[in-house]
C-alpha cells in the first residue's frame, strides 16, 4: 500500500524514508542481525507452518509453489521477531502553536515521518499530543496499513489549552501505555518541569531522544524598544526594555538554556537534538538525525 499525499508530507519524501530506521541502543527485543524470535507467529525469516488463507492476508505471504500443487492458497507463518515500541509525544501546548514557521506544525511534519518509519519497518507504533495531560491518543499499531489513520491523526491534531505539565503529561501517558521502547518527545520544552518529566519517562524503563524544537525568532528576536511581552500558556505579562544589551543577554540565556537540557540528557544517557522550524525536514531527517544515531 502506497500512502497518498498528507498536508504533512508529500510522497517523494516518503519514499525516502522507506530505507530508514528508528535506532534503538537498548533493543527492547529489536530485531540485530540474526534476531531474536518468540514462539508467536510473526514476520521473520524462519518458516514455521501454513495456515488456510483468508481475505485480507498479505498476498506476499502466500506460497505459490503449494498452489501450483494444490489449487488452494496457504499462508506461510513464520516465527515471529519481537519489535520495538515506539512512542511519538507531541507537544501541543500554546507555546508550540508560534513562531515565523509554526512549531506545531513543524512538529507534527517530523512526527509523520519518524512514526512513518516506524510503521514501515513494523514497530509497534503509540503516539499522543500533550500539554497538561495526554489529549489526544493514537492507540499502539503496527504495520503499513496504520500509516493513514496515524497521519489522518496527526492532521487532526489542534493546540490545546493550559501551561505544559511535562511531568504530569508523562506519567499520564505511562499509565495509559506501560509497554517500554522509544520515547520521541517533540517539544519546546518551555515547562518549569523539563527535567523531572525526562526523569519521569526513564524511571518508566524507556529510552529517550529529546527532538527540541524552537523558532529563530526565539533564540535572536528582532525587537526593539519598551514592551510588554505576553506567555502564551499562562497570560502573564512582563514589561521589558529591548536595547542591545538586553537581546544579547537574551540570546546568551536561552542557548545556555538548550546546552543545559542536552547537558542533563546526556548524563542520563539520553539522546538530544536542538531543531529549529527554519531547518528543512529533509536535512533535519537525513542529516541531524542521522549524525544524532536517532535513524
Amino acid at each position: 500500500m502506497k500512502p497518498s499525499p498528507t498536508a504533512l508530507i508529500d510522497h517523494a519524501f516518503l519514499r525516502r524514508l522507506d530505507r530508514l530506521q528508528l535506532i534503538s541502543r537498548r533493543g527492547y527485543g529489536m530485531v540485530s542481525g540474526g534476531g531474536r524470535r518468540s514462539r508467536q507467529f510473526g514476520s521473520s525469516i524462519e518458516f514455521a507452518d501454513y495456515r488456510n488463507y483468508s481475505p485480507g492476508d498479505d498476498f506476499r505471504h502466500i506460497d505459490w509453489n503449494v498452489f501450483g500443487r494444490s489449487n488452494r492458497l496457504y499462508i506461510k507463518l513464520r516465527e515471529a521477531e519481537e519489535h520495538l515500541a515506539v512512542h511519538v509525544l507531541v507537544d501541543g501546548s500554546r507555546s508550540m502553536d508560534w513562531g515565523r514557521q509554526n512549531k506545531l506544525t513543524y512538529a507534527k511534519s517530523l512526527a509523520g515521518s519518524l512514526g512513518y518509519i516506524a510503521l514501515n519497518r513494523d514497530d509497534v507504533l503509540s503516539a499522543a499530543v500533550f500539554s497538561e495531560s495526554i489529549e489526544q491518543y493514537f492507540a499502539p499499531a503496527q504495520g503499513r496499513a496504520f500509516i493513514l489513520r496515524y497521519f489522518d491523526f496527526l492532521e487532526q491534531a489542534e493546540p490545546v489549552g493550559g501551561a505544559t505539565s511535562l511531568v504530569s503529561a508523562m506519567r499520564n501517558y505511562v499509565a495509559r501505555n506501560a509497554q517500554r521502547g522509544l520515547v520521541i518527545l517533540i517539544s519546546d520544552m518551555m515547562t518549569e518541569d523539563a527535567y523531572r518529566g525526562i526523569t519521569a519517562i526513564q524511571e518508566a524503563g524507556n529510552e529517550l531522544v529529546l527532538l527540541h524544537v524552537l523558532d529563530w525568532a526565539e533564540i535572536d528576536p528582532e525587537l526593539s524598544g519598551e514592551l510588554s511581552l505576553v506567555d502564551r500558556e499562562t497570560g502573564r505579562t512582563i514589561n521589558v526594555a529591548a536595547d542591545t544589551e538586553t537581546l544579547n543577554q537574551y540570546r546568551e540565556h536561552v542557548l545556555n538554556w538548550a546546552d543545559q537540557l542536552e547537558t542533563f540528557c546526556g548524563r542520563r544517557n539520553a539522546r538530544y537534538v536542538r531543531l529549529e522550524t527554519s531547518w528543512p525536514l529533509e536535512e533535519v531527517v537525513f542529516q541531524r538525525l542521522l549524525r544524532r544515531v536517532v535513524l
